[in-house]
């Protein structure tokens, strides 16, 4: 549970831990709604972003296919004893224009992937590192009303549903006491 003050400006974070990477992010919707009233959905405008790591060119890590691999396969060939092929267990690969994997195990010059290709990759490819991260960030807003709300983040084309309950704390404001005698002011 999250708490925020009245017309407190935040965000959240959704993670797809490497199962969604390189989404097409106005596939994304943020709502919220109250606890006590589900219906009465309120949609936020703005748009989701990608956490991207920015990581020059020449630091990117690398990995040269050595086998034909294709579309739904999770697996990738390449040489362990050739010095080209720096790819790590972690990284974030993009093997076509859009298309990204997370690699999860390095083994016996078997790259395995999370998830399934989407693309054929030919031998000889040459695949660079991403900065891709699959962590996704929700437009900035704010609930202007106290109370218990429902926040919902869907993204149905990736199978993304998430929720998180904000109390949104009433802010008190100060008030000038016009009862006071003349020349004094109380603030309370």
């Amino acid at each position: 549970m999250l708490q925020k003050n009245e017309n407190q400006q935040f965000n959240l974070v959704v993670s797809t831990k490497g199962t969604v990477i390189g989404a097409d992010t106005s596939k994304f919707k943020l709502t919220y709604a109250p606890v006590n009233n589900p219906l009465n959905e309120t949609v936020v405008d703005g748009s989701f972003a990608e956490a991207v790591k920015q990581i020059a060119d020449a630091d990117k890590h690398v990995i040269k296919v050595t086998a034909d691999a294709f579309a739904g396969s999770r697996i990738l060939r390449y040489d362990p004893s050739d010095s080209a092929n720096t790819i790590q267990e972690g990284d974030v690969i993009e093997y076509a224009t859009g298309k990204y994997a997370l690699v999860l195990k390095l083994v016996n010059g078997k790259a395995y992937l999370k998830t399934p290709l989407k693309a054929n990759v030919s031998a000889g490819t040459e695949i660079k590192q991403a900065g891709n991260t699959g962590i996704y960030t929700t437009p900035t807003f704010s609930i202007d009303t106290a109370g218990d709300y429902l926040v919902r983040i869907t993204a149905y084309d990736y199978g993304i549903i998430a929720e998180e309950r904000v109390v949104i704390n009433a802010v008190e404001h100060s008030t000038y006491d016009t009862d006071a005698p003349d020349g004094v002011g109380i603030v309370y």
